[in-house]
């Protein structure tokens, strides 16, 4: 159903032409009370028809469905605005261009019969002239070169109108309330927008409020224009300055000798150069300083105006001399860290700037040598030659230590008596005979680090073979070691004396009889264990084994001792008591006596039973009631004198 709202004839607009004038355009938005704060959308613009000839009303026709139905059938109190304009010709935005006048007015339709063919006009229109879009834009104020600048575009075609002295902040309605509309953004919007960079570059025809960037490839101050035009052709244009500077460098420094950042061989002539970033070549010149001062003196450089492209040198450095090496100038006079500094001159196109630089660099030292050497004969013997190899490595430097380019020094030290070999060369081979196994030999290598003199040394404990010596008195034997730990040092020694149970290799015990063996006895461990006297209580073939203690490996010897004497307890010698050794089993009679039994099947007693068997048996043979044709032995006891153990 058509909404048709009447109104008073006498409503003109600025020119006096009236709303029933063909080339009226306008269009209306639609608020039911009963629908709370919900809004209706824009009704399609229509044209305005004639009112009742000379009665001087007009009529607005609204429309069918299109309108009404979007919020169902018009109720009294029911709200709608009507908003007009005057283009040139028939056309809606044809010839908008030079449109003058905007309009709008507010209708509140009636309570009575036909409210739906009649309203009441309740405001005047409010008539405006035509208002061009609003332009908003931000363009940042500075900038770099080769930097992409956005300028951002929010124009919008904002037109407002007042009602009852209020505005709302939108297209809103209030239950049973007035409506304040204030913003018509769909009349007439930004359909064009242009840029002009200043530089000769446009971005042009951008369709709607349409926003860009650009970057300017030189520094400069630039003034930026944009245009925008909506949809009747109305434009505004606006600018905004800018300035494109050039963009700083960046620090760099080389070392052009350097490993990374360090100088690996000392008195090498040092040279520097720039390697940051300068983009836009912006560099004016570079000034310099080379920090060089320490224990060996100070020799900085400093250098003042050089070009971004230019080498510098240490031409104050005295650089370091060695044995046949004279000192090199343009080389750091000192060992260690170094700062290298630079101030960067540059210009951003407007103003000149400086920037700060500095890196670290190390001048290393020369690596000294591993010294070392080999003994040979691997274990040495008291009274025989041995010789000693140098085998160090890495002796690049050795002899070239100032003044006196010495290279190797070898010591000898038998038991403090001490002798030496200076100043030989590597090839050189010590050789000396020992008089005692208390000896070392050392050997310094002299070298230069590129500024010092130093010594690195080795020194060694000769490795003596193990010995052990024993010598038989008259009712006891005297025991000696000789020899070392596997390294050459000597910490203390002990013995240890077996006997064997079973015997192989020979009839008659000697350094080859082996077999099973029981310990007997166990001497105390230190350094005066050197030299031990000891004796024995029972026949019998027993193994003396001597150990050398020391940091290196624990080393030995052994001989084996046939024994057919025993010692009476409590030997002494020059007022010392003898070790008297006995077997570990022995048993005891009933008179107290103590006994061994010996095996007599075992080879090494088989000589003695043989020799002291028909001896026996003839005493035996006195004695009533023995038979000697039965006695085969396979055991017999001796009695050995009583037993000491220590």
């Amino acid at each position: 159903m058509a909404l048709n709202i009447t109104f008073d004839g006498y409503v003109y607009l600025n020119d006096g032409t009236t709303l029933a004038a063909a080339n009226v355009k306008y269009q209306a938005y639609f608020y039911k009370v009963n629908a709370g704060s919900s809004s209706s959308t824009w009704n399609a613009v229509r044209t305005t028809e004639g009112g009742g000839g000379t009665d001087g009303y007009y009529s607005l026709n609204l429309g069918d469905g299109d309108f009404l139905t979007q919020d169902g059938t018009a109720s009294a109190g029911d709200i709608v605005v009507i908003v007009f304009w005057k283009p040139t010709s028939a056309g809606r935005t044809a010839g908008c261009g030079p449109l003058t006048e905007w309009g709008c007015f507010r209708v509140v339709l009636g309570t009575g019969p036909g409210m739906t063919s009649e309203s009441v006009y309740t405001n005047d229109a409010q008539v405006k002239t035509n208002i061009c879009p609003n332009l908003s834009w931000i363009l940042p104020l500075t900038g770099n070169v080769g930097q992409t600048i956005p300028a951002t575009n929010n124009s919008t075609d904002t037109h407002q109108w007042n009602f009852d002295g209020a505005k709302s902040a939108g297209s809103v309605t209030m239950w049973q309330r007035n409506i304040y509309y204030t913003t018509l953004q769909t009349v007439n919007a930004v359909n064009n927008t242009d840029y002009d960079w200043d530089d000769g570059n446009f971005d042009l025809n951008l369709p709607g409020a349409a926003s860009s960037s650009h970057a300017w490839m030189n520094p400069g101050n630039y003034l930026v224009e944009i245009v925008i035009e909506d949809e009747c052709g109305c434009t505004v244009t606006g600018t905004k300055p800018i300035q494109i500077l050039n963009n700083a460098p960046t620090c760099g420094i080389n070392c052009i000798q350097a490993t990374g950042q360090n100088i690996t061989t000392p008195d090498t002539v040092v040279t520097f150069e720039y390697d940051g970033t300068d983009a836009n070549n912006t560099i004016t010149s570079i000034d310099w300083k080379i920090n060089d001062s320490g224990a060996y003196g100070t020799t900085n450089t400093t250098i003042s105006g050089a070009t971004v492209s230019g080498v510098v040198s240490h031409t104050n450095g005295v650089g370091t001399d060695w044995c046949g090496h004279a000192a090199t100038a343009g080389a750091f006079t000192n060992p260690g860290a170094h700062l290298i500094e630079a101030w960067i001159h540059w210009f951003d196109g407007f103003n000149s700037h400086t920037l700060y630089c500095s890196e670290t660099f190390n001048q290393l030292k020369f690596s000294g040598p591993t010294v070392d050497f080999d003994q040979v004969p691997a274990q040495a013997t008291v009274g025989s030659n041995v010789k000693f190899t140098n085998t160090s490595a890495s002796t690049s430097r050795v002899g070239l230590g100032l003044p006196d380019c010495d290279e190797y020094d070898w010591t000898w030290d038998d038991n403090g008596t001490v002798d030496y070999e200076l100043d030989k060369p590597y090839a050189f081979e010590l050789q000396r005979t020992p008089t005692t196994t208390n000896c070392t030999a050392k050997l310094c290598a002299d070298w230069s680090d590129g500024w010092d003199t130093l010594t690195t040394c080795e020194e060694k404990a000769v490795v003596f073979a193990t010995t052990v010596t024993v010598t038989p008195e008259e009712c006891y034997y005297n025991l000696h070691i000789d020899g070392t730990s596997g390294d050459g040092s000597t910490s203390g020694y002990h013995w240890e004396v077996y006997q064997y149970t079973t015997f192989s290799g020979a009839d008659i015990c000697n350094d080859v009889y082996t077999g099973s063996t029981e310990l007997l006895w166990t001497s105390p461990t230190g350094m005066d264990q050197q030299d031990k006297k000891v004796c024995f209580t029972a026949l019998g073939c027993y193994k003396l084994v001597g150990y050398v203690h020391g940091t290196g490996a624990t080393t030995s010897d052994y001989a084996n001792l046939h024994i057919d004497e025993v010692c009476e307890p409590g030997t002494t010698v020059s007022g010392i008591e003898i070790v008297a050794i006995c077997p570990a089993e022995m048993t005891a009679t009933e008179e107290g006596e103590k006994f061994m039994d010996i095996d007599v099947t075992e080879p090494g007693l088989r000589s003695i039973l043989d020799e002291l068997m028909p001896s026996i048996k003839g005493e035996l043979e006195d004695l009533p009631d023995i038979d000697t044709d039965s006695i085969g032995p396979p055991k017999i006891r001796a009695i050995p004198p009583p037993r000491i153990c220590d």
